[in-house]
Parts: structure tokens; C-alpha cells; sequence
């Protein structure tokens, strides 16, 4: 899970909003183009192209708007900007025969103020560990661990396609010096010129900092 700095809420949603009256109110159903376009690609553009969950990449036809507090048991924030984040679908499109979902899928419905890790919580790239195979856990060491475990959990993100995913992501990466790793960490942790983040980009520098033994704050 990589922070995500929320950005400012689009114009023409707030206007669309705004145009609630006694006969007309703005809600999920009526939430259509070209407002909530606008919407979904602002998020996008926010999050660097990938998953708020696993980190995968993302596009517009292969993600959805995700609540991070469910708009069923939260209705009054059913649309607000702040609580709208951008999710995969779930499992790899074509690759997948397993029904199993994971990430926002997965989550549906579950919350839990004390055991969900936020991805606008600066710190919550902390509070997770990768092995070397691609599985997450949580950072038994940080007081959030079991806040961790559940959001792991609750969102399958040790599905077995985001395990094989992120596995090949590493590959390859047991071979650097470690200055090479050094500058692969820097680059990981930013965006390229479309404003994109590579996947599973704080897995890849989670793995580079333990394995080549860097010190933590090249880890970001």
C-alpha cells in the first residue's frame, strides 16, 4: 500500500453538487458523465496510475471509484471527494479463472475505524513487510500491526495472483550493486513523465532497502 496525497476536488464535481434543489439531489445513481469521468481521472492522476490496495496498475477501463468508507453504511459520504479512492477490479483481467476477489472488491462492504489502514495515512506504508515470493505482512513491529493483519486480510492482498504478481515484479533484482539499488529506489519512489508510478512500486523499494541493506530513509 503506497500514501496517497489527495489533490484538490474536481471543479465540475462540487458545481454538479451544487445543483441540488427541493426537486433534484445529487447522488450515487444520477453521478454520470461527464462528472464523474472528470472524477474517476482525477483520481487516477492522484494516485500515479495504480491500485489505492495492491499497487497494481491501473487505467480507466480496468479500475473503479472506491469508497473507502462504504457508501452503505456511510451514506453521508457517499459523495464526498475525500472518501472516493481509485481500486483495481478485483483480480488481473483475462488471467484469472479463480473467483476469489480481493481489494476493493473484496473489502465491499467491511469497515472498521480501528482495524482498516487508511492509504492517505502518511504513515501507512509502515505498517506492511514483503518476502522475497511476493506475500504481504503486516510490520509486527509498528503498533498498527494488527490494523495490518485485518486490512491484509479483508482485502485478500495475499491473493494468489497478487502474490505471483508481485514476485515477478522482484525478479531479477537479487543482482545490483548497491548503488544501482540505491538509484532504483529513488526512482520507484517517484513518478515518470506521464505521472505514473511504477506497480507495486513500495513493494520493489521495500525489497531493494531490506536486501541490500540500506538504510531506512532511502526507503522513504
Amino acid at each position: 500500500m503506497k500514501y496517497i496525497q489527495k489533490g484538490l476536488e474536481p471543479v465540475e464535481f462540487i458545481e454538479w453538487k451544487a445543483l441540488s434543489n427541493k426537486d433534484w439531489q445529487a447522488d450515487w445513481n444520477n453521478f454520470q458523465k461527464p462528472e464523474k469521468v472528470i472524477v474517476h481521472q482525477a483520481l487516477l492522476n492522484e494516485q500515479g496510475y495504480i491500485c489505492c490496495y495492491c499497487e497494481q496498475r491501473l487505467n480507466k477501463t480496468t479500475s473503479h471509484i472506491e469508497h473507502f468508507r462504504p457508501r452503505e453504511t456511510y451514506p453521508d459520504l457517499t459523495l464526498i471527494y475525500n472518501n472516493f479512492l481509485c481500486s483495481c477490479p478485483g483480480w488481473k483481467q483475462g488471467k484469472s479463472t479463480d473467483p476469489q476477489e480481493h481489494c476493493g472488491a473484496s473489502k465491499a462492504n467491511w469497515f472498521d475505524e480501528k482495524l482498516m489502514v487508511s492509504p492517505l495515512n502518511p504513515d501507512c506504508e509502515k505498517y506492511f513487510q514483503y518476502t522475497a515470493i511476493g506475500e504481504i505482512r503486516p510490520n509486527y513491529a509498528a503498533p498498527e500491526s494488527k490494523a495490518a493483519e485485518a486490512t491484509i486480510n479483508h482485502c485478500k492482498l495475499n491473493h494468489a495472483i497478487l502474490i505471483k504478481m508481485r514476485e515477478e515484479a522482484l525478479e531479477g533484482l537479487d543482482d545490483l550493486t548497491q548503488d544501482e539499488a540505491i538509484k532504483l529506489i529513488k526512482s520507484y519512489q517517484q513518478r515518470d513523465v506521464n505521472g505514473q508510478y511504477e506497480a507495486f512500486c513500495s513493494v520493489i523499494s521495500y525489497f531493494l532497502s531490506n536486501y541490500y541493506g540500506l538504510n531506512k530513509k532511502n526507503n522513504g
